[in-house]
């Protein structure tokens, strides 16, 4: 179900505890990193009402840290590097390096008569 509701985004604050708590070293795969995601909620695949996106945003007394939840649905592996990229571009002031999306129909000419009988079986 598509709708106008806008991205769920979670805040919290933790003042006296260091990103080094949760995060424990510089690799991307943690053992455990459900602490800066939302909120837990049971989904399922038929589960329309949970948003495709959610963030949560965590103040530590060193760091912030930005969870993001991201459906398959919105895109692939290189879809969410895209997209994280083209935030952390703009949340720094940056130029993005990527092209901004586009969701124009591509238009493609009516093949020639010759083609068309040239390919058929």
């Amino acid at each position: 179900k598509s709708s106008n509701d806008g991205v769920p985004v979670e805040f919290e604050e933790r003042p006296h505890e260091s990103t080094s708590s949760v995060v424990l070293d510089a690799h991307v795969i943690q053992s455990d990193l459900s602490g800066l995601l939302n909120s837990p909620r049971q989904r399922s695949a038929l589960d329309f009402d949970v948003p495709l996106l959610r963030l949560k945003v965590i103040s530590f007394c060193d760091e912030t840290t930005l969870g993001i939840s991201w459906s398959h649905t919105l895109g692939d592996a290189i879809a969410f590097f895209r997209f994280t990229h083209a935030f952390s571009q703009f949340y720094q002031g940056l130029h993005l390096v990527y092209p901004p999306p586009t969701f124009e129909k591509p238009v493609f000419p009516e093949p020639l008569e010759c083609t068309i009988e040239e390919l058929r079986p």
